[in-house]
């Protein structure tokens, strides 16, 4: 069983290694083709967005909210990584029962939307305090 599992692990090690160098050539090989065309591309996804955001105002207030979590949403996560890489232990004993993995999960996805909330909230009020001073 342990040498199965090894050449499973070896294959897809050597796949994914591949594919990587795969990738890497292409983009290497295709890095003018890239150059020139990619604001087109960047262009056609971004004006649906930018057009809808000027003719809906709350969707234009709902992505500016979004991207300013954007820097909170990183603490989070780095809070959990954190937590698996040095209490193991600990993320063992909550990897073994679901019903406290559970709770978990919605008391601190929960502090950290309002968390997000929060920081959004006083990020757009700052935002409108500074524009009414600027009017003055």
């Amino acid at each position: 069983m342990g040498m199965r599992r090894s050449a499973i692990f070896r294959l897809a090690l050597i796949s994914a290694l591949t594919a990587a160098l795969v990738f890497l050539i292409a983009l290497f090989l295709l890095r003018d083709y890239m150059r020139s065309y990619l604001p087109l591309w960047a262009a056609l996804v971004s004006r649906p967005i930018i057009q809808s955001m000027q003719s809906h105002p709350h969707f234009a207030q709902f992505v500016h909210v979004l991207i300013n979590a954007v820097p909170d949403i990183s603490f989070a996560l780095l809070a959990v990584a954190g937590l698996s890489y040095l209490m193991p232990e600990i993320a063992r004993k909550l990897e073994a029962r679901r019903g406290i993995r559970f709770i978990l999960l919605t008391l601190f996805g929960l502090f950290g939307l309002l968390a997000i909330w929060v920081n959004a909230v006083n990020h757009t009020e700052q935002e409108q305090q500074q524009i009414t001073q600027s009017q003055v």
